[in-house]
């Protein structure tokens, strides 16, 4: 857990409210990041999104700890998986995000599709408006661990996905790339010897666009 003192906190349902405990804690923090504004930005296994301005002073807390994605099925069920901002967002165990020069917010985590996960990604704009959803399914549970973003906007998401639709858990690691409208424009897979389980931890993109992903191989084979 990480700890802040003397902090005011922007909620969910996008009211202000002062802390009246001497300590801010984070639960579970999971992936951080930098802004050019070096503002920082902590997700959290919580469902939640965390700012602090560099002086170490939160700025807002997104997400209501609820997992999942803002639903509206009885108004607008065509904005199912979708939430408008910042101030109504929900998440669902948010596992990295990353910030571009021109203050835009990208979060990467998981949504259930009623029958498996996918990777979800979001992007924000600097008012914390939602742009986008970009989504990878593909055959049983994906599940996304990193994200970079490049200079032109298009950016990279690696994470797991389970290949197999029997009842053993086979996860390759699969890299997406999508361009800076979201648009999905390739994805890779790599499979590790012995076809053991291949878990993705972080994914860097190079100036030149070369990708680079750190991963670890699991040897123990796992039912789901």
């Amino acid at each position: 857990s990480l700890l802040y003192k003397d902090v005011i906190n922007f909620v969910g349902n996008a009211s202000q409210v002062a802390r009246t405990d001497v300590n801010f804690q984070i639960d579970a923090p999971h992936g951080i990041n930098v802004d050019f504004d070096s503002n920082i930005y902590i997700a959290s296994l919580y469902h939640k999104i965390y700012k602090f301005n560099q002086a170490g002073v939160n700025q807002y807390v997104s997400g209501d700890a609820t997992p999942g994605w803002r639903k509206d099925e009885a108004t607008d069920p065509a904005s199912k998986f979708l939430e408008t901002s910042l101030a109504n967002a929900r998440f669902n165990a948010p596992e990295d995000l990353a910030n571009d020069a021109n203050g835009n917010i990208y979060v990467t985590g998981r949504r259930d599709n009623g029958n498996d996960d996918d990777y979800c990604t979001v992007k924000y704009d600097g008012s914390g408006n939602l742009v986008f959803t970009s989504i990878f399914d593909f055959v049983e549970d994906d599940r996304a661990e990193g994200i970079a973003v490049s200079a032109d906007g298009s950016f990279v998401v690696t994470g797991r996905s389970d290949n197999s639709p029997t009842a053993l858990l086979d996860w390759d690691i699969y890299t997406v790339k999508y361009d800076n409208a979201g648009n999905q424009v390739w994805a890779k897979s790599f499979n590790g010897a012995a076809s053991n389980d291949d878990w993705p931890t972080s994914v860097a993109v190079a100036s030149n666009g070369a990708v680079a992903v750190c991963w670890y191989r699991d040897w123990e084979t796992k039912s789901k």
